[in-house]
């Protein structure tokens, strides 16, 4: 959260009447006179919207206009990504004018294949321009539904290249969609046949090797083949084959396509084996990802999956192997991949305290540096009690205070008002997950 926003917040509160008045009450008149004049300070719309967001977010199935209606009016509710999956699988079901599906992915686009199938034969069905290159999307993007599929390649089939139709079989395949993933092998590009049909008797359950066809060693290292050696290990529970081919396996040649099932695999691999297995998986992380890729930008899934792994790794590393030069950087990538002020210090620190054991000062003194601007996290203080620097003054104001129109625009939010509405009087439930919002 910015500077500018620990400013509105608080104002806020104080706006809803509810927080202020009570906190000052000297006994349980002023109490209960507080609750009655906020009460009649609530917004009765957006009442009705909270409640609705209470069914609509718990609620798979529903029809989509009532989806879209929260969606299209309340941006910024919790879980609004998950709502917006249902409103596309909505979509799915039923038939929704082509300009109201068209308008909703103006302010929504898709998340998922089916959002953005439905993108396409709406866009089409108008004659609207993007309707071939969201076909096209929606066909690399791998799974759609039988009758999608029948009806993009109708409509767009002779304008797709075969990289198309590489991407499209390649996806299937991360996907576990066998049964489209055997309809789609015959559009693949000749030169890419061999390694697709291997992955594909994989996923159907047979051995590597089986189908006999020849391997390049780029192929043995093709993100999709080695996932799919891994996960059919994993769903045999054969972790020793996991581990042998996590160890011994050369660096990815290219980023993983589903990186959260590869890390998830990695974990789930790292956690059975020995701690130098741990540790040297653990290392291996940095090949499923383009250079420069920030993490702690990416899914919440991924980031718990692969912190865990970090720091399963720079602990074992630490503690088991007694090796903190190999720790320290796996210590790092954890603070570095996490978004909260205390799991980013706790990175930092530890990784700086394993170089401090390795007798590395100046880059201990580095991380130290790292964690120490965060003074009012626990492990940013240690890491001033490493500096030998007292801890700051945290008794002060932010010096970057927002303007006029920032708070404005602000307190403007469908968001910030459901803030104010659930301060009034909610069940505690709904109140922490506007408030954590």
């Amino acid at each position: 959260m910015s500077s500018k926003i620990r400013l509105i917040v608080p104002a806020v509160l104080a706006a809803t009447g509810a927080v202020a008045a009570p906190a000052l009450a000297a006994d349980g008149a002023h109490w209960d006179e507080a609750r009655r004049a906020a009460a009649g300070k609530q917004d009765p719309a957006l009442r009705r919207a909270i409640e609705q967001w209470k069914v609509l977010s718990a609620t798979e199935g529903l029809p989509f206009n009532q989806y879209s209606w929260l969606l299209m009016n309340y941006p910024g509710f919790p879980m609004e990504g998950r709502m917006r999956g249902y409103a596309e699988a909505a979509l799915e079901r039923e038939s929704v004018d082509p300009r109201t599906v068209v308008a909703y992915f103006q302010k929504h686009p898709p998340l998922t294949n089916r959002g953005r199938v439905q993108q396409a034969m709406a866009l089409s069905s108008l004659n609207f321009p993007g309707a071939l290159e969201a076909a096209r999307q929606a066909w690399r993007g791998g799974a759609v539904s039988e009758t999608a599929e029948s009806a993009i390649l109708f409509r767009y089939g002779d304008q797709f290249s075969r990289d198309d139709h590489n991407a499209r079989m390649d996806a299937l395949l991360w996907d576990g969609s066998i049964q489209a993933a055997e309809r789609q092998i015959a559009r693949v590009s000749p030169d890419r046949r061999a390694l697709f049909s291997e992955r594909l008797s994989i996923a159907q359950g047979s051995p590597a090797g089986t189908l006999g066809v020849p391997l390049t060693p780029a192929d043995l290292r093709d993100p999709g083949y080695v996932h799919a050696r891994l996960q059919q290990a994993r769903n045999a529970r054969n972790t020793s084959t996991a581990i042998a081919l996590l160890t011994s396996q050369p660096p990815l040649a290219s980023p993983a396509r589903d990186p959260e099932k590869w890390v998830g695999n990695l974990l789930w691999a790292a956690r059975a084996g020995t701690a130098d297995h741990a540790v040297r998986i653990a290392f291996g992380i940095d090949a499923a990802f383009a250079p420069g890729t920030d993490i702690s930008a990416m899914s919440f899934r991924l980031r718990d999956d692969y912190t865990s792994l970090m720091w399963l790794g720079g602990t074992r590393a630490l503690w088991n192997l007694r090796e903190p030069r190999r720790a320290a950087p796996l210590f790092y990538r954890y603070g570095a991949a996490a978004r909260t002020p205390g799991t980013r210090t706790k990175g930092f620190y530890w990784a700086g305290k394993a170089l401090a054991e390795a007798g590395d000062a100046a880059g201990a003194r580095q991380y130290f540096e790292t964690a120490a601007r965060y003074p009012d996290q626990f492990y940013g203080q240690l890491s001033l009690e490493r500096l030998n620097r007292p801890i700051p003054n945290l008794d002060v104001m932010p010096g970057d205070v927002p303007t006029d129109a920032q708070r404005a625009e602000f307190m403007a939010r469908p968001l910030t008002r459901a803030v104010r509405e659930v301060a009034r009087g909610h069940e505690w439930r709904t109140t922490v997950r506007f408030f954590r919002e």
